[in-house]
């Protein structure tokens, strides 16, 4: 501990364990600010250092700001609310009173308060006083106003370290209540808080930080911070209740034995779009980028500053090699630190993890980086749990061997529930980005999680009217952090692209209103860039027709067409609206024909769904190797989003216009000989009871799945193809626009 510590500060207690064993508070509070320095500022991309910096003076002054925050987080310890704690009997039987005893020896009075304030508010109270008192002389009543905002800014970060800040009324109690406080709790209060601030050097910046608005993204960072300090310098087996050693040495110790990887630093990009495809997918060496992941390198090339990418284009186009290219230089040009990868499933989510660490492995960077998988049922995918720390991954690493056999690492400390979002790369189901829209306790640190990543999101138009609303509070957030955002579709409805376009910019800009103009257009394939100015992009793409045939829903003439169709072999998909329905349909068509029927859909547990799920596409996908001469699958919505699985004939029932076409592009998906009678590519439409004058009638269930106007409008659609007949991609804006008008005729 530091030697000016007095003999008061040294007697207050901040942590203890379950053999009664103590840590000091002060030492706690430099063990804080020392790993702030020595290891979460230096995690940090320099994305965030800058954004830090750009507020708070340089990045050597917002380096000091956080290690001064993390020095004093703790600091409402030092009450009488947290000392009486140690007279509470431990489970074990163990007495910590003793501590009580030795602060009241050095003068504290310690009453067992009837309503004690929390630590995190009471400190929040005592720093906002302290910063009032030592650097208010400003004389103007609007630079007073300034400096009262400011001190509420900085300690409010203090009072939100366990998660949630207190409520304004919290705090006016709390306040009342510390009136009556012993003089010598504020006096040590304001010791621990003097010594910090000259410890750390912010004594040289807090005159400047208490006139300067400190805006909210630098303070839901920075709390961010505090967080992951205290929780790194509260570990026993990093930091021993040992008062013995010098700090620093402490410090190195603990940095020694933590060993995280430092932050994602890929190499500078190619500048030609070839010679990056074939870096990042060396497993399409004799493959060529397409026209559209060519305008979407360009348009992330050409971004003047961080901002919005959003790719469509038509299922099976290479989407997904578009927007880890676009990664890349993004990350490159703009200093991220990784990529967050979001999808609509569980079930998509686990193929793309392997996709991502497959393009990891190639693109060259200084050091092994960190990855996670952020789902629910992450620990039951085999590849995950393969690079555990315990299963040698970790030997990889320290051993130092090629890079290329160890380009990211799952690093233990990034396994808790709430720390898998800080981890590099994090490939998961979009809730984990749309968390951060939420309200809820140690949300920020979801915040630093993203800010600090270029942000994918596949199968946008996925998201139903109340995922939206908070992939837009989202977009908001990460237009203030100026994170770069690519989202991904192949059936984005022009309004949703509006809406999410003018959320992303009204966070860039900090205004209420949005200055974003789309020009409407049927161009497709397009990228849209969100960046200093709005660009929007056309590409080509080959054309193929689709016959959509409306049938009955009886399932006896049903299997007589599908008997016809499969003489001759082949590879068939259903995609029902329901469970229920898919469960009917397998029951009946396993029964009656002969070859393999397979189902599957969400209700199954999670092994058996993502073992069934991953056999799909090794069969049915890119491959071919392993490719049944004749299958019949069965499945709801699973089959819909990010399934690289490929059916020679297609089943749908009916559904909103671009789902419906979302589940066309898992048809004909990839090239291949098809059996005679299924060489023209065919979709059939089932779903309703009948055809009627006056509209369809859909069979049972299918309207609580979808609104009843949006099946009638693709009924109407359909009615109106000329043969049924649709050209991909370059009908896909059109249909799309038509169904989602808002007068539609």
């Amino acid at each position: 501990m530091l030697n000016t510590w007095s003999a008061a500060a040294r007697s207050c207690w901040g942590k203890t364990n379950e053999s009664g064993d103590w840590l000091p508070v002060v030492q706690h509070l430099e063990d804080a600010a020392g790993v702030m320095d020595a290891v979460v500022w230096d995690l940090q991309p320099q994305s965030i250092r800058s954004l830090l910096a750009d507020s708070l003076g340089g990045e050597h002054a917002a380096r000091t700001f956080e290690c001064f925050l993390a020095g004093i987080h703790d600091v409402g310890k030092i009450s009488a609310d947290f000392a009486y704690k140690a007279r509470f009997p431990r489970p074990n039987g163990t007495s910590t009173s003793y501590l009580c005893d030795q602060m009241e020896r050095r003068g504290f009075v310690i009453k067992n308060p009837e309503d004690p304030v929390p630590h995190g508010a009471l400190g929040q109270i005592h720093v906002k006083n302290w910063l009032l008192d030592r650097y208010l002389h400003a004389e103007s009543r609007c630079a007073r106003k300034i400096a009262l905002r400011c001190a509420r800014n900085i300690a409010s970060i203090i009072g939100g370290h366990h998660g949630t800040n207190p409520t304004n009324g919290d705090i006016k109690d709390y306040e009342r209540s510390l009136d009556c406080e012993h003089h010598l709790w504020a006096a040590t209060r304001d010791e621990v808080l003097d010594t910090m601030a000259a410890h750390t050097g912010a004594d040289k910046f807090l005159p400047v930080w208490m006139g300067t608005e400190i805006p909210i993204q630098v303070q839901v960072l920075s709390e961010a911070l505090v967080i992951i300090a205290d929780w790194i310098a509260s570990s026993e087996s990093l930091f021993r209740y040992d008062f013995s050693t010098p700090t620093a040495e402490r410090v190195r110790r603990a940095v020694a034995t933590l060993r995280l990887p430092p932050p994602w630093q890929p190499a500078a990009h190619p500048d030609c779009v070839d010679e990056l495809f074939c870096t990042s997918f060396p497993s399409l060496a004799h493959g060529s980028p397409n026209a559209m992941q060519r305008a979407a390198v360009e348009a992330a090339s050409t971004m003047i500053e961080p901002g919005l990418l959003i790719l469509e284009a038509p299922m099976g186009q290479g989407k997904t090699e578009a927007a880890l290219m676009c990664a890349h230089v993004l990350a490159d040009r703009f200093g991220l630190g990784g990529v967050f990868f979001g999808l609509p499933t569980m079930a998509t989510s686990n193929p793309m993890f392997d996709r991502v660490r497959e393009w990891l492995d190639a693109v060259p960077a200084a050091n092994p980086s960190s990855i996670t998988l952020a789902h629910s049922k992450a620990a039951l995918n085999k590849d995950y749990a393969a690079l555990m720390p315990w299963n040698d991954t970790m030997a990889v690493y320290d051993e130092g061997v090629d890079r290329q056999q160890a380009s990211a690492i799952v690093h233990e400390w990034f396994l808790g529930r709430k720390r898998t979002i800080l981890a590099d790369h994090v490939v998961g189901t979009i809730d984990q980005a749309l968390f951060t829209g939420l309200k809820a306790k140690h949300v920020v640190l979801r915040h630093l999680g993203l800010a600090s990543k270029v942000v994918i999101i596949d199968e946008v138009h996925a998201a139903d009217v109340y995922m939206r609303e908070y992939l837009k509070v989202v977009l908001e957030w990460l237009g203030a952090y100026r994170t770069p955002v690519i989202l991904m579709s192949a059936t984005l409805p022009p309004s949703q692209r509006r809406e999410l376009t003018s959320a992303y910019d009204k966070g860039r800009h900090g205004s209420p209103d949005s200055k974003v103009t789309l020009p409407s257009t049927d161009g497709y394939p397009l990228v849209t860039s969100v960046s200093g100015d709005v660009t929007q992009r056309t590409s080509s793409a080959p054309a193929r027709q689709i016959v959509i045939d409306p049938i009955g829903d009886s399932l006896d003439e049903l299997i007589d067409l599908i008997t016809d169709r499969m003489s001759h072999g082949g590879c068939v998909g259903f995609i029902r609206d329901t469970v229920a329905r898919a469960q009917e349909t397998f029951d009946v068509l396993n029964t009656r024909l002969d070859c393999e029927v397979v189902l599957v859909h969400s209700r199954f547990v999670a092994p058996q769904r993502a073992r069934r799920e991953a056999a799909l596409v090794r069969r049915l996908g890119r491959s071919g190797k392993d490719r049944p001469s004749r299958i019949v699958v069965v499945g709801t919505q699973v089959l819909e989003q990010s399934l690289d699985v490929d059916f020679d004939l297609l089943v749908s029932d009916i559904a909103p216009m671009d789902l419906l076409l979302q589940r066309v592009g898992r048809l004909h998906r990839h090239d291949r000989d098809r059996p005679e009678p299924m060489r023209e590519a065919t979709c059939l439409v089932t779903g309703v009871d009948t055809w009627q004058e006056d509209g369809p009638q859909f069979s049972r269930g299918i309207e609580l799945v979808y609104e009843p106007e949006c099946l009638l409008r693709t009924a109407a659609i359909l009615d109106d193809l000329p043969g049924g007949l649709v050209t991909l991609p370059q009908d896909i804006p059109r249909l799309v626009r038509k169904a989602y008008e808002e007068h539609f005729a």
